[in-house]
């Protein structure tokens, strides 16, 4: 079980924790920062994804399949 000091109280807890058993914060060993960069990453993945969505329906329909 790997440790990290709680970025609210500085106490020591599990990386793995989903709260903080000494102040209750949540994810107490991510940085706000790290949560926002991760957000971003999954937007980008999402957006990636609705062109192919897109252009495969328009190639589907132009062959009269759906």
């Amino acid at each position: 079980m790997a440790l990290a000091k709680c970025l609210e109280c500085g106490k020591e807890v599990s990386r793995s924790a989903k709260a903080c058993p000494h102040c209750g914060k949540p994810d107490p060993t991510v940085s706000e920062l790290a949560k926002q960069k991760k957000k971003e990453k999954d937007m980008d993945a999402i957006w990636g994804i609705v062109p192919i969505i897109i252009f495969g329906s328009i190639i589907l329909k132009s062959c009269d399949i759906i």
